[in-house]
């Protein structure tokens, strides 16, 4: 078997535990499953560091991806590491306040990993793309509902990323100003950004105090590289209606596929951890 990890900021590079062990059931009822234990050389020649990302490949085939969640070292100079299952992360995004209705809303929507201008929000593409709600803010201009957050311009991990903003029923792909911070005055659910901050302005029909709650989108910019994969029934709809208030996106994940009887299998790939939602339970 062969190990490859990529550290934070850093290249992938192949290396050699000196033991190992995974549970890795495929067919989960938690996102808390999957998790590999290994041993490593301290004095190896390229150090695996926390929160590093690790896939083990099995005669060519990805078979577990996750990350360093915590290590030890011990007198004899031997790293132990604990790897959590990349999906893990899921559960330590929360979900904004939004509400899917029964019937209307289907399976593909509900877990969708992508923002589309003017559709429901999925469930993964929250996972990824939600600013956090204690983001520093100053309201920089009352009149015209325009938020300064501050420390989020073009230098942070949001760089050039699209924006959406959380209304009532959709998202909504927000404009960017095309010139100065002053353009941004006569326009609707736009943003402006320099090096340093975020400026965005949002309708009034948007809830207020939306920096406070989760209510900005930063499309992909805290990606778990986890992805939805298949579904056997994408236009089934959900049979009751789901509102949400800052809970654990894997939780919600795994809640409603089995609350509507349908099983949740994890796949992965050598960049990116697949959730499939099937009605048949499969191989383990």
């Amino acid at each position: 078997m062969d190990f490859y990890c990529t550290n934070p900021g850093g290249q992938r590079f192949k290396f050699q535990p000196s033991d190992c062990s995974i549970t890795f059931p495929r067919l989960v009822d938690k996102l808390e499953s999957r998790e590999m234990d290994m041993e490593i050389s301290r004095n190896a020649s390229r150090s695996v560091r926390q929160f590093a990302e690790i896939v083990a490949v099995d005669m060519g085939i990805p078979i577990f991806r996750g990350y360093v969640e915590s290590y030890e070292i011990d007198s004899k100079k031997t790293k132990s590491l604990t790897i959590k299952g990349m999906e893990y992360l899921l559960n330590l995004r929360y979900c904004p306040g939004y509400f899917w209705p029964a019937g209307s809303t289907q399976f593909a929507a509900m877990f969708s990993d992508t923002l589309t201008d003017l559709t429901q929000p999925g469930l993964l593409a929250l996972a990824n793309s939600t600013m956090p709600p204690d983001a520093a803010y100053e309201i920089y201009n009352a009149t015209e509902n325009i938020i300064k957050l501050l420390g989020w311009g073009t230098s942070s991990r949001l760089q050039n990323c699209s924006l959406y903003g959380i209304d009532y029923r959709y998202v909504r792909k927000l404009d960017e100003s095309p010139g100065s911070l002053t353009d941004l005055i006569p326009l609707d659910n736009a943003f402006y950004r320099d090096t340093s901050d975020l400026y965005v302005k949002l309708k009034n029909h948007y809830h207020r105090g939306w920096y406070d709650v989760g209510g900005l989108l930063a499309e992909n910019a805290f990606d778990t590289s986890v992805r939805l994969g298949t579904i056997s029934q994408p236009t089934k709809s959900i049979t009751g209606s789901l509102e949400t208030d800052f809970d654990p996106i894997g939780d919600l994940i795994v809640d409603l596929a089995l609350g509507h009887g349908f099983y949740v299998h994890i796949r992965d790939s050598m960049n990116n951890t697949y959730i499939d939602i099937n009605e048949t339970e499969g191989v383990d």
